[in-house]
Formats: structure tokens, C-alpha cells, sequence
């Protein structure tokens, strides 16, 4: 029986670990990724994700639009919680959300 109990605790955290493993091995930005910033940043200024941009946005709105509203969130959620935090840290954490979505 212990036994059983140890494995339930191990199984999840070897799974975790290689999870973990797959998503530190990919820490660079796509140029989709890049593409997919860069347009939600520009949503979030106010200007056209489409026109001006140091990136050509080629897709749909929605993954960018998407983003905006997790950046929004995030934001949001850490100044009621009285955090304060930089942009490029919150584009990160977008980043890690990225790519763990992309393992499903």
C-alpha cells in the first residue's frame, strides 16, 4: 500500500518534470510568437496590428486579441492584489502560457 502512495506522488511529478523540460528546451520566440507580440502590443497602444510594424501580421485578430485580454487580466489581477510588476514580465509569463498551450 505505501508503495501505491509513493507512485501517486512520483507519476504526476516525473510528468511535471518533463513538461518542465520540454518548455525550458524552447525558450526562444518564434517569429510567430514575435508576430503575435508585436500585434498585441500594438492593440494594447491603440494602433492597427496590420500597419507600421517592425513584424508583418499576417493573421487573424484572435490569438493577438487573445493576448491583450491575458495581459489585461494579469495586469489587472496584480494591481488589485497591490503588485507591481514591468511590462516585459508579464509579456513573459503570456510567453510561458504560449508554450504550454502548445503542448495539448
Amino acid at each position: 500500500m505505501p508503495f501505491q502512495k509513493i507512485l501517486l506522488v512520483i507519476l504526476p511529478l516525473l510528468v511535471s518534470l518533463t513538461f518542465l523540460t520540454f518548455i525550458t528546451e524552447n525558450v526562444q520566440k518564434s517569429a510567430d510568437y514575435r508576430c503575435y507580440e508585436t500585434a498585441a502590443k500594438a492593440i494594447i497602444a491603440g494602433t492597427n496590428p496590420y500597419i507600421e510594424q517592425t513584424t508583418q501580421y499576417i493573421y487573424s485578430p484572435l490569438l493577438a486579441q487573445l493576448m491583450v485580454l491575458l495581459y489585461q487580466l494579469i495586469e489587472k489581477g496584480l494591481s488589485l492584489a497591490h503588485v507591481t510588476i514591468t511590462p516585459q514580465l508579464i509579456w513573459g509569463a503570456i510567453f510561458y502560457f504560449y508554450q504550454s498551450i502548445n503542448l495539448y
